[in-house]
C-alpha cells in the first residue's frame, strides 16, 4: 500500500507544470507597468552587441516565449553598474531551448560612453557567454553604434535612427551588421545578419517602463515583454 501511494505521489509531482523563475519575471514585465522608469535599450540589437552599454543604474528584465512551443523561453536581465564612470553593465541570461536549460553572464565595457555616437561611432568590448555554458559559448567581441542625423524629410516618419557593426569570435561569426529605427507612432524596428543568420524584431510602448516584443532569430519566431527600471 506504501509503495503504491508513492508512486501515485509522484506521478501527481511530475504531473505540475515546472514553474521557470523566468516565467515569473515575465509575468511580472506584464503585471507591473505602472513601475517608474524610462524606455531604454541595453547592449543588444536583435542578438548581436551595439556599441552602447546599459546606462549606470539601469535595470532591464526581458521574456520570451517561442511561438511554436510555450515550453521554450529566452530571458536577460541587464544591469547597468552604478558607478557613473565605470561604463560597465552585466548581462544574465536563461535559456529553455530544445529541452536545453542553462544560465550564463555576458560583461560589455565601453571605450568611448554612449553620449556622442552622433558625432563619432560608440565603441565598447566585452565576452558574451563568459561562464562558456549559454548558446553562443564563450565570445569576444568589438562593437560599433552610430546615430544618424535626419533630413526633414525622414523626420516625418522617424525619430531615431542607428547603425551598428562589430566583429565576435567564434559563434559571433566574425563581422556583423546592423540597424534600428524608431518610428513616430512609437514602435522600434531592429534587424542585423549575424553569423550568416537574419534576425528582427519590433517592440512598441505600452504603459510607462512596458514595452511588448516581437522577434524572428532564425526564422522561429519569438513573443514577450520588457520593462526597464532607472535608479
Amino acid at each position: 500500500m506504501r509503495n503504491n501511494n508513492q508512486r501515485k505521489g509522484q506521478r501527481a509531482a511530475r504531473s505540475f507544470p515546472r514553474i521557470s523563475v523566468w516565467r515569473v519575471v515575465g509575468c511580472l514585465a506584464v503585471l507591473l507597468p505602472a513601475l517608474s522608469g524610462a524606455n531604454a535599450r541595453a547592449d543588444r540589437n536583435v542578438l548581436a552587441p551595439r556599441g552602447l552599454v546599459a546606462s549606470p543604474g539601469l535595470l532591464r528584465l526581458e521574456y520570451l516565449i517561442r511561438e511554436s512551443d510555450s515550453r521554450s523561453s529566452l530571458g536577460w536581465a541587464t544591469f547597468g553598474l552604478p558607478v557613473e564612470d565605470l561604463g560597465l553593465d552585466v548581462e544574465l541570461e536563461r535559456f529553455d531551448l530544445n529541452r536545453r536549460a542553462r544560465e550564463t553572464v555576458s560583461l560589455q565595457y565601453t571605450l568611448t560612453g554612449n553620449a556622442f555616437s552622433d558625432i563619432a561611432p560608440a565603441v565598447s568590448v566585452g565576452v558574451r557567454d563568459s561562464l562558456n555554458r549559454g548558446r553562443e559559448g564563450r565570445a569576444f567581441f568589438l562593437s560599433m553604434t552610430k546615430t544618424f542625423g535626419l533630413s526633414l524629410a525622414q523626420d516625418r516618419i522617424l525619430r531615431d535612427l542607428k547603425a551598428h557593426a562589430g566583429y565576435g569570435t567564434r559563434r559571433l561569426g566574425g563581422l556583423w551588421i546592423g540597424v534600428q529605427g524608431k518610428f513616430r507612432p512609437g514602435f522600434t524596428v531592429h534587424a542585423e545578419y549575424l553569423a550568416h543568420r537574419l534576425n528582427a524584431s519590433v517592440s512598441w510602448p505600452v504603459s510607462g517602463p512596458l514595452e511588448m516584443r516581437a522577434y524572428s532569430l532564425d526564422g522561429n519566431l519569438f513573443y514577450g515583454a520588457s520593462l526597464v527600471f532607472i535608479k
